[in-house]
């Protein structure tokens, strides 16, 4: 979430817990994956598990907010027309 907010100007409330329930859910699905699906010799390293979880939560959160965007304009946190 923080990064979302701190490093995009598109990043709305609604987008950002999008973002969020998704990062949420990909880490559900690879930590399930780390520990039960795979054999211990071919388990993939506990830190990649926050990695996915985190650039799903940017990636999805970005996404989810421009199209807040487009379906209600005016909505964003920011507006880009009047910056000076």
């Amino acid at each position: 979430m923080f990064v979302l907010g701190m490093f995009t100007r598109r990043a709305t409330a609604l987008g950002t817990l999008v973002g969020v329930a998704a990062g949420v859910v990909a880490w559900l699905i690879s930590g399930f994956w780390l520990w039960y699906s795979t054999a211990e010799e071919e388990r993939i390293s506990f830190l990649w598990v926050s990695v996915t979880a985190c650039v799903t939560t940017i990636v999805v959160g970005y996404i989810a907010s421009i199209v807040q965007g487009i379906l209600r304009p005016g909505s964003q946190a920011c507006s880009t027309e009047n910056d000076n």
